[in-house]
Formats: structure tokens, C-alpha cells, sequence
């Protein structure tokens, strides 16, 4: 899979330019006003941006803060260009609100690649972002946590997993899989737009498993919004005669045949509410067991949430 570069100007010379340049390593995608760049931004995800200061509509620097604000934008690398705002105070102000880098036309091609180049490389790097998602990975989670344990803030974590995935992947084949994956960012991303705060973080760990970090009054709403749209959502990703009959049947290595049912989703909830949460490995093995728990409870109907209400147990004799 190539990576996708955004370029979001109003120049369709200089846009067949950079897609001349660049297209031979990357799949490049061209907006030519502010707007339209953010609407592609949110559809194709890509893994940098490359945008003109100077737009028909609104300037980039607007964009700029749009694409930083919103959570699905907001760790893509952006490059910014022009070739009238020069001064450097310029440049301070993109550097600013949230820009990468700020290069002036006209560039050299090399040097525009070399950048690209460097700035995936190192967001990827220091995010861990998943290739699939655009979502930061492990480091990025941990961090994350770490930064609120160490703040004393009260929050919660929810572990969400989708059940059934390894047999919808081995029946329909990566790419599908692949579908179903991002489907479950798209909803959870959606979810938290509408009802989360800015302050919500959605982490991607790999595969089919994903950490929400959010505040403790609203976790139970936005998990049970998350189960209750993937289980309407997900019988339109499977053939007709599976999602009629409700299941899938494979093979295994003895030619033994299973069945699996719809794909749902387990989501294991852990807080710092009633217990002391003391460095993330701790918050890692209550996730652990809560989402053993959560696939333990057998084959039902619909996706499954559970929460850790259990407090921390203090001998008052000692």
C-alpha cells in the first residue's frame, strides 16, 4: 500500500507539478480549494498534507487549525507552502497552529521529497501511527495514559475488540478485514465527535483492537453508542446468504467445519474512580482481565460492555 499525500492548492499547474514529482513513490490526491482539502482529508486519511498558505476560499492557515482541531486530522504531518507569504513571521505563525514545516516557492523537487519523506518517517516513528488507520499505536497509547496517572486525573479506558474477526478475515480475505477495521475507527471517531469531548484520545494497537481513553461520566454512553452501531452496521459487510442464515461457516485443518456468528464487539471498561491507579502496567492488567471477562461470557446477541466496579481493598487494622 503507497502512501497518500494530500495537496490542497488552488494552482492546477503547480498541482500536475507535484503529482509529476511525486507519484512515482506516492498516491497523490489534489484539492484545489480549503474547504474541499478538508473534506479529503477526513475521507482518504493521508499521511501528509501539503498546503498552500494563500486559498480561494479560506487561507491555509485556517485549514491548518481545522486539521489540528479535529481528531481524525489531528497528528497527519502538514507541509505548508507559498510563494508570497515569505516573512518570517509567517512561518512562525504556520509553525504556530500546528504546521511540520514551511517551505517557499518556487522548491526543489528533491528537497520536497526529502522532506516528505523524513516528516512520515518521523511521525510515524514518534506516533506509531497504524498504517490502516492513521490512529497512534502502542507508544503513543501508554503515553497517553501515563501522562493523566502521573496529573492525578480521574478517567477511564475502554479496551474494544471485535469478536469473530480472525474467522471473517480467514472466510472473505484481508482486504474485507481490512474494511471492517476501519469501519470500527469511522464509528468510534463519529462517536466521539458528536457526544465526547476534545480531550478524548482513540488509540489503535493493531489487528482489530483499540483503546479509548475518556472521562468517567461519559465512557458507558459512548460504548454503548459504539456497540450499538457496529452491531446495526456490520450485517451489510457480509454476502447475502451469511447474513441471512446470521453466520459464516470455516474450515478447520481436518476439514472439521464452524460456524461463527456476526461479528460484534467487546468493550472492557477500566477507571481510576474507586482505586489507585499507579503506572500503566497496573491499568494494563485490569484491562487484560476485564476484557477476559467480557469474551468469556459466551455466544449472545449483540456486543457485549462491561465495567470494573470493583474498589481497591484497604486493611484499616494495619
Amino acid at each position: 500500500m503507497r502512501n497518500k499525500i494530500l495537496l490542497i492548492d488552488d494552482d492546477a499547474n503547480l498541482a500536475v507539478s507535484v503529482e509529476t514529482i511525486l507519484s512515482s513513490e506516492y498516491e497523490v490526491i489534489i484539492a484545489y480549494e480549503g474547504g474541499s482539502g478538508l473534506e479529503k482529508a477526513k475521507e482518504e486519511l493521508p499521511n501528509l498534507i501539503i498546503l498552500d498558505v494563500d486559498l480561494p476560499d479560506i487561507d491555509g492557515f485556517h485549514v491548518c487549525r481545522k486539521l489540528r482541531e479535529d481528531r481524525e486530522t489531528r497528528f497527519i504531518p502538514v507541509i505548508m507552502f507559498t510563494g508570497s507569504r515569505t516573512h518570517p513571521t509567517d512561518r512562525i505563525t504556520g509553525l504556530k497552529i500546528g504546521a511540520d514545516d514551511y517551505l517557499l516557492k518556487p522548491f526543489e523537487p528533491e528537497e520536497l521529497k526529502v522532506r516528505i519523506s523524513r516528516l512520515i518517517r518521523r511521525t510515524r516513528e514518534y506516533l506509531s501511527l497504524n498504517p490502516l488507520t492513521q490512529l497512534p499505536g502502542s507508544y503513543s497509547i501508554e503515553e497517553e495514559a501515563t501522562r493523566r496517572i502521573n496529573k492525578g486525573e480521574k478517567f477511564a479506558v475502554s479496551y474494544i475488540d471485535i469478536d469473530n474477526f480472525k474467522s471473517y478475515n480467514d472466510y472473505y480475505g484481508y482486504s474485507r478485514g481490512d474494511q471492517i477495521i476501519q469501519l470500527l475507527s469511522k464509528i468510534i471517531l463519529s462517536i466521539l465527535e458528536s457526544i465526547g469531548d476534545k480531550s478524548d484520545f482513540l488509540g489503535h494497537i493493531g489487528g482489530d483492537d483499540f483503546i479509548l481513553v475518556t472521562s468517567t461520566d461519559k465512557v458507558e454512553q459512548i460504548c454503548v453508542k459504539i456497540a450499538e452501531t457496529f452491531d446495526k452496521e456490520i450485517p451489510r459487510y457480509y454476502d447475502q446468504r451469511d447474513r441471512e442464515r446470521g453466520y459464516i461457516t470455516t474450515y478447520d485443518r481436518q476439514w472439521k467445519s464452524h460456524n461463527f456468528p456476526l461479528m460484534t464487539v467487546s468493550l472492557a471498561i477500566v477507571t481510576n474512580e474507586n482505586r489507585e491507579i499507579k503506572h500503566y502496567g497496573r491499568l494494563v492488567d485490569l484491562l487484560s482481565e476485564m476484557k477476559k471477562y467480557a469474551k468469556s461470557r459466551g455466544e449472545q446477541k449483540g456486543s457485549t460492555l462491561v465495567r470494573d466496579r470493583r474498589q481497591d481493598f484497604v486493611d484499616f487494622n494495619k
